[in-house]
């Protein structure tokens, strides 16, 4: 009877141990707090030791980036096929693939009966307009006198005009195959024609050779001019509300560490089968040394924010969570906060403390904040 007795004081004292336990929230709530503003306190040789740099909290404009690929490339009027109005025979050439040429210079010599038979058929008729001519001002000297009929006068009219049409006809053949009217008015006929280029640029494509024939619709050579090179580049459809005309751009090249700039010049208004939306950009410098159709990677920079920022090697993570240690100029004496990374651009990060933060201007560590955090943990497990 005894023992039951004492049985139950001793579960009365338990129960009330207990209540006495679960009641301290405040307390629990306390250290988690005070926590956010722990010191860490380093010894002289510690603080040589860890080699602590710090760097002002500051108030810092973060860019945020859509990453992008693309190529270079040059305008349609910049890249040019050269192929022959008529065919012909290869002559010679002197073209290789990469040779630079001006507009005017030769690529090639060719030959072929039809460029006798044009100058021929512009020879003739320029022979029948002159004669027609003559006769048409003499019909016109006549009918002022009343000497023919007006009729007559029409007809010769007609077949002056007629010749005249096949002579301009003729002469535009000749435009085209690049000779000169005056030559043929000489006397002369050229056997041969002299495919010039129309652009200043780099020969890029060589399709022929000595001896080989080419039809009208045969492409004989490439020809770019890389003086106006843009960096075409792809976006994602889900991507194109944060795009705009005169929008920044990052452009880096392969085996290039340093980035190019440029903007956005054009933005495509169809979308692709791929789902995908091509963005026209000039590079702000341009550099006749590029080559059309190198790859790149591209920044649209999208967004500029201003906040509070630190050096992104001084945020540390630790059980899920981020932080940042703030010191005075001894060095010695270090506050940790946790903060919640916004934006990270380079080598910066934008910040958004999660309770109470530390003056404007506080040193930030940013160097060595791992070490703190180790200093840190080897503290809470010693306790």
């Amino acid at each position: 009877m005894n023992t039951y007795k004492f049985s139950i004081a001793s579960y009365f004292i338990i129960f009330v141990l207990a209540s006495c336990e679960t009641s301290t929230p405040k307390d629990t709530e306390q250290s988690d707090s005070t926590a956010v503003e722990q010191v860490i306190t380093l010894t002289d040789e510690q603080q040589k030791s860890l080699r602590i740099q710090t760097t002002p909290l500051t108030n810092k404009t973060i860019d945020s980036y859509l990453d992008v690929t693309g190529v270079l490339d040059v305008p349609p009027q910049n890249a040019v096929s050269v192929s022959s109005v008529f065919g012909g025979y290869v002559l010679s050439t002197e073209m290789l693939q990469g040779k630079y040429v001006k507009k005017g210079q030769v690529l090639c010599e060719m030959q072929d009966p039809t460029y006798i038979q044009i100058q021929q058929e512009y020879l003739e008729a320029r022979s029948k307009w002159q004669y027609l001519k003559t006769d048409y001002e003499r019909q016109q000297s006549l009918a002022k006198e009343q000497a023919n009929a007006q009729k007559i006068v029409q007809q010769v009219k007609s077949e002056y005009e007629s010749a005249r049409v096949m002579m301009e006809a003729a002469k535009a053949k000749l435009n085209m195959l690049n000779i000169a009217t005056s030559i043929l008015d000489e006397g002369k006929i050229l056997a041969t024609i002299k495919l010039i280029s129309p652009i200043s640029g780099y020969v890029t494509q060589v399709n022929v050779n000595i001896g080989s024939y080419v039809q009208p619709k045969d492409v004989m050579f490439r020809i770019v001019d890389t003086e106006h090179l843009h960096a075409e580049i792809i976006v994602y459809e889900k991507d194109l509300p944060y795009i705009n005309v005169g929008q920044k751009v990052l452009v880096k090249l392969p085996n290039e560490q340093k980035e190019r700039h440029a903007h956005v010049y054009l933005v495509n208004k169809e979308i692709a089968a791929d789902r995908t939306i091509r963005v026209h950009c000039h590079l702000d410098e341009e550099d006749p040394a590029l080559i059309p159709g190198t790859y790149i990677q591209a920044q649209l920079v999208t967004t500029n924010t201003k906040a509070e920022a630190v050096l992104t090697s001084s945020i540390v993570s630790h059980e899920g969570r981020q932080y940042i240690f703030v010191t005075d100029a001894s060095l010695h004496q270090f506050h940790y906060y946790e903060v919640e990374s916004i934006l990270a651009s380079g080598d910066w990060s934008s910040i958004k403390f999660k309770s109470n933060k530390p003056d404007s201007g506080a040193q930030v560590v940013s160097q060595g904040a791992y070490d703190l955090m180790s200093k840190l943990k080897n503290t809470e497990e010693e306790e």
